[in-house]
């Protein structure tokens, strides 16, 4: 027998950032690894260039310190962690657990950059330019 939920007023969806040091955190909470922050911290530059330049059209980073908070919010935020644990999986040669990472990172990577699309409006007037 399921249980009847009352009628209640959809909630206004709280969007919370996160650092690149709670990315870091939880990743090292669900895997053991031998490969430091520096090296992480890297690697989650390299995606936050990605959603930056590719979903965002803005410019990239040149560094990323652990308290830098990162540009992709709740609940699309899980797609730092899936990268970062592909990426380890990648460096470990565990090619079936990398590719089963890399499907869940390409899943949420692809819903927040339609998210964005649909989201995000252009200024009035604008145009689109660099075509020939």
């Amino acid at each position: 027998m399921y249980k009847e939920i009352p009628d209640t007023p959809p909630q206004e969806q709280v969007l919370c950032s996160i650092t690149a040091q709670d990315v870091l955190n939880h990743v090292f909470a669900l895997r053991v690894t031998a490969y430091d922050q520096s090296l992480l911290l890297r690697r989650l530059l390299t995606l936050e260039n990605m959603i930056l330049t590719e979903i965002h059209f803005k410019q990239p980073l040149a560094e990323l310190a652990p308290e830098t908070e990162l540009i992709a919010t709740t609940p699309y935020d899980e797609v730092y962690e899936q990268y970062l644990l592909a990426q380890i999986d990648l460096m470990d040669m565990e090619l079936d657990a990398y590719n089963a990472d890399m499907r869940m990172f390409t899943s949420t990577y692809g819903e927040y950059a339609a998210r964005v699309r649909r989201d995000t409006r252009p200024q009035a007037g604008s145009q689109v330019t660099g075509y020939a």
